[in-house]
């Protein structure tokens, strides 16, 4: 028994009954202009449903581009557009040459940028809270500020006073040292020095030692100790080498008091038009991101210090342990608590015994 055939089929008997095979044809191309009309001629909300448009991030740094202090600020942002796929993209548009760098948080709240990548004391004027941590000793950096449950406040101080959300560090804990271009063995020596200093609460720890502050940006330190405008400065290991500031200062008071940070920051309103799902994954990226500029940092910082020693004859002189101690004092002291207590309201001191155990 074999299969059944299917019947022939007759284009102008079955379907068309009525209609010549020629007459057929004109149907079927006229059916298909109209479909090319619809679709050239379709409303632009159409196209906007089919393929939404890119979302463009404008970021600056307070830093100079070449400058190692932007190096996982460039990290975030590459792993940031590689996981994006298209659907985002955050623009490095410049430095301080596009927005001054104590101007850059401000900048934010007016809309001239979208992204900040800065010092946290920078902006001491405008979220004073945003210093505290800086206080702790480098070897907590991390928990001290992811873990110690400062977080929550920590954001939301700088959502309400700046109009920006926090998303993290391009590097964080970066340890900074009393440097000096006149000779310096002890913490006292430290008394009546002209020392560059950067905004918050890194300029009343100088002035508890006794120093004189300073405020220039960190572009204009190696001038200003030419001319004598600063004798040295609170000053991190980076900045010392790549500005070649061995050629002006050449002593290093060791250990580092002070661990400053850069924060990122994203305007509210910007990041209320990033859809959730790119949302997490920044944050995501920049937990990640965090980790490894410590380890990062902290490897320079440790070449740097050596380099500088044998190859540009600076002496890093050792602490002791009763200015190590005195050192921990101040930063938990009278002068840094009503510091706290009358500019960095509310958060500030809450965020402050919080850090206390990371302090001394």
């Amino acid at each position: 028994m074999g299969f059944n055939r299917s019947p022939k089929v007759n284009l102008e008997n079955a379907q068309y009954p009525n209609l010549r095979k020629e007459e057929v044809m004109k149907k079927v191309i006229f059916v298909l202009v109209l479909v090319w009309l619809g679709i050239l001629w379709a409303p632009p909300w159409v196209a906007r449903i089919e393929a939404a448009p890119k979302i463009t991030i404008n970021a600056v740094t307070t830093w100079l581009l070449p400058v190692a202090n932007n190096d996982y600020y460039k990290e975030y942002i590459k792993r940031v557009n590689e996981k994006a796929k298209g659907e985002l993209e955050i623009k490095l548009i410049g430095g301080p040459e596009v927005v001054a760098a104590f101007d850059q948080l401000k900048a934010i709240s007016k809309g001239v940028v979208d992204m900040v990548h800065g010092s946290q004391a920078y902006y001491a004027g405008m979220v004073p809270e945003g210093t505290i941590p800086e206080l702790a000793k480098p070897k907590f950096e991390v928990k001290a500020f992811r873990e110690s449950g400062i977080w929550d406040m920590y954001v939301q101080a700088y959502l309400e006073k700046s109009g920006t959300l926090f998303l993290g560090n391009g590097h964080i804990g970066m340890p900074f040292y009393i440097m000096s271009s006149k000779p310096i063995s002890k913490l006292d020596d430290v008394r009546g020095l002209k020392l560059r200093g950067f905004g918050g609460l890194a300029d009343v720890l100088l002035g508890e030692f006794g120093a004189s502050v300073v405020r220039i940006s960190s572009a204009e330190t190696y001038e200003g100790l030419q001319r004598g405008v600063v004798d040295g400065a609170l000053r991190n290991t980076i900045s010392l080498v790549e500005l070649k500031e061995y050629e002006v200062m050449k002593y290093i008071l060791y250990p580092p008091v002070y661990a400053a940070y850069g924060g990122v920051w994203i305007s509210e309103k910007k990041w209320s038009s990033i859809p959730k799902h790119l949302q997490a994954m920044m944050k995501e990226v920049m937990v990640t991101t965090e980790e490894e500029a410590r380890q990062y940092f902290d490897n320079m910082d440790k070449t740097n210090l050596k380099m500088v020693q044998e190859k540009h004859g600076m002496k890093v002189i050792q602490l002791s342990d009763k200015d190590i101690s005195r050192v921990g004092e101040i930063r938990s002291g009278t002068a840094i608590k009503d510091w706290i207590s009358k500019r960095a309201t509310p958060y500030g001191p809450a965020i402050y015994e919080k850090m206390l155990p990371y302090l001394k």
